[in-house]
């Protein structure tokens, strides 16, 4: 839980910077429209760049934690199985299998022709993005 936690804390950063960018942005736009109103044509304008500016800033804070929450996930995995295999005399095998859950299930192998087989799946960005977990 710490580590998940410690691990999202820079796309966290920068999804509260984008956030209080996005307020700045927002105080900015109702200033730039009373002075607009007032008559006040510079300060409205000196007022509507720095609206630009904070959007811009939100913009990049937003998109910045998105793609970093995008990456960390793509390096994610998440065990399934632990296989461990011991050979009892020739031609005899064990197999323990250990599922992350804590369940154990043993099995006996007799005969040299076996073999595992893995598929792995890696959900690309889009996926990610949306929450799906690995």
């Amino acid at each position: 839980m710490l580590q998940s936690l410690f691990s999202t804390w820079p796309s966290t950063l920068l999804l509260v910077a984008g956030a209080i960018f996005l307020l700045l942005a927002l105080t900015q736009g109702m200033a730039c429209r009373r002075h607009w109103r007032r008559q006040r044509r510079v300060a409205a304008m000196w007022r509507g760049l720095w609206l630009l500016l904070f959007l811009g800033l939100a913009v990049l804070g937003g998109g910045g934690a998105l793609a970093l929450r995008g990456w960390q996930g793509l390096g994610s995995e998440t065990p399934v199985l632990r296989l461990t295999a011991s050979q009892q005399g020739p031609g005899q095998w064990v197999l323990q299998l250990d599922f992350p859950d804590g369940a154990m299930r043993a099995v006996e192998l007799k005969g040299d022709a076996w073999r595992v087989e893995a598929i792995v799946v890696k959900w690309q960005l889009p996926a990610l993005l949306a929450g799906v977990p690995p």
